[in-house]
């Protein structure tokens, strides 16, 4: 150790909670009493709840087990001890790794996401993941989830038919889970190699719409002609019994009060697919946000009825040009708001709030129905504004990446294929007939071209060529 150099301090590792239980006699009968000391010092006590003891005639304030099986809430000593660790556990980080148990895991990895701040539609999605695996695991030991168990999960996951991007995202929950386990409770556990991750394949076959198909579906939204009546259903009336609503043609009043919702409906289906705008980024889009004097679209929010509004998928801000369709529908839609203020959804739903997305979603098919268009997804809209873009003379693929908000140029190169190749076609044409020229000089006419069968045969040597010549 050098001269004047102070010696290392060794970092004091926390103590654990201790605790112990015992027998205390109450009017209403003996008790399990714990008492227990936290890490911090704190002391304390607790009835843990009935004992199932007798006196014992032997020692006055001893006590014997009783024989049978205990009532509904009794606990016997080995009930007792079993919630005293139990109870130690929750109140330490020095767990032993062999009480550590899948749900404490569980919990520390959805508690370890939400300090991270992950976005709450992916929240719900693990907390359906982490219910799912306590449910099957309820009670284990995390060291018991070996190699085996995983693979049967993963079997039987397959068999349900669940896609690979599915199972890769159950395989990325579990991961974290064991993480945790090895982290926070210092489990040396890691099983994951009995869940092989699964193979996704990305054809880049894209369904998507012409534009004749856009602007048909904008005609049949602006029209209305969706809009043919009252559909039948069921609903449930306030003494719980169900009550069947039968179809019948929308009146006079109703068409009218659909009208504004027919001009968002088209508007909607013409922002998605002249600039490629999420569903989410409908939703969330704000007057201040339509740039008139740029020609531009500032996609600054995305709206879930989950998260709310937040910043868009790949949490960056950008802008999108806007053709004049798009202004020229959101015109029509600003003059019947009369005068909405910057802040005021362009889309709004009752009460000033978001549109609801599922009612969107479902006026969408309809006006499928009606526009005689092919049912494709509401997210397709968004890969015809992709395939349309990068085959627009002069746009670069950068500026298509920019445009939807990719983070990466790998998830902008999928709409590629869908760039014309007129002048590659045509140099390849001429190349090809360059080439064709050049070998008939060399060959001389296709007609002088003898195909047939050798000039000799095996019985007459004499006419066969000699190949030193």
């Amino acid at each position: 150790m050098a001269a004047g150099s102070e010696p290392r301090r060794r970092r004091r590792r926390k103590a654990g909670a201790t605790g112990s239980v015992r027998v205390a006699w109450r009017a209403k009968g003996p008790m399990w009493l714990m008492k227990y000391r936290l890490p911090d010092g704190t002391e304390s006590q607790t009835i843990v709840g009935p004992a199932w003891v007798k006196h014992n005639p032997e020692d006055a304030m001893g006590w014997l087990p009783r024989r049978g099986r205990p009532p509904e809430g009794a606990l016997t000593e080995d009930a007792a001890r079993c919630a005293l660790r139990a109870f130690l556990d929750q109140q330490t980080d020095r767990t032993p790794p062999k009480r550590v148990t899948v749900e404490r895991c569980v919990a520390s990895f959805l508690a370890y996401c939400e300090a991270q701040g992950r976005s709450p539609n992916t929240m719900r999605t693990y907390r359906q993941i982490a219910a799912e695996v306590t449910a099957r695991w309820e009670g284990w030991r995390v060291v018991d989830v070996d190699y085996d168990e995983l693979e049967d999960y993963r079997e039987e996951l397959a068999e349900r038919g669940l896609a690979g991007s599915t199972l890769n995202q159950r395989r990325a929950v579990l991961s974290g889970i064991f993480k945790r386990a090895r982290r926070d409770f210092r489990v040396n556990v890691d099983p994951m190699d009995g869940f092989e991750r699964a193979e996704v394949k990305d054809s880049g076959d894209l369904e998507v719409y012409s534009v004749e198909e856009v602007w048909a579906l904008a005609r049949a939204a602006s029209s209305g002609a969706h809009h043919t009546g009252q559909r039948a259903y069921t609903r449930t009336s306030k003494n719980g019994r169900e009550v069947k609503i039968p179809e019948r043609p929308f009146t006079a009043g109703e068409l009218v009060a659909r009208k504004q919702q027919n001009l968002y409906d088209a508007a909607i289906i013409v922002s998605a697919a002249l600039c490629g705008l999420r569903r989410s980024e409908i939703l969330a889009l704000r007057w201040r946000a339509v740039l008139w004097d740029q020609r531009a679209i500032l996609v600054r929010r995305a709206f879930t009825q989950v998260g709310g509004d937040r910043l868009p998928k790949g949490q960056r801000v950008h802008s999108v040009p806007a053709a004049q369709q798009v202004l020229d529908f959101l015109r029509r839609v600003q003059a019947t708001q009369l005068d909405p203020l910057p802040d005021d959804r362009v889309f709004p739903g009752p009460e000033a709030g978001a549109m609801d997305g599922s009612a969107l979603y479902r006026r969408y098919r309809e006006v499928q129905q009606a526009a005689g268009v092919r049912a494709l997804r509401f997210h397709d809209l968004r890969h015809t504004f992709g395939t349309q873009a990068v085959a627009t003379p002069g746009v670069h693929i950068n500026d298509v990446k920019e445009w939807m908000g990719h983070r990466h140029l790998s998830t902008t190169m999928r709409y590629v294929h869908h760039r014309p190749r007129h002048e590659a076609a045509v140099a390849l044409e001429r190349h090809f007939t360059g080439a064709v020229s050049e070998l008939d000089a060399l060959l001389g006419e296709p007609g002088d071209l003898h195909i047939g069968p050798p000039e000799w045969t095996p019985e007459d040597d004499s006419a066969r060529p000699d190949p030193s010549s």
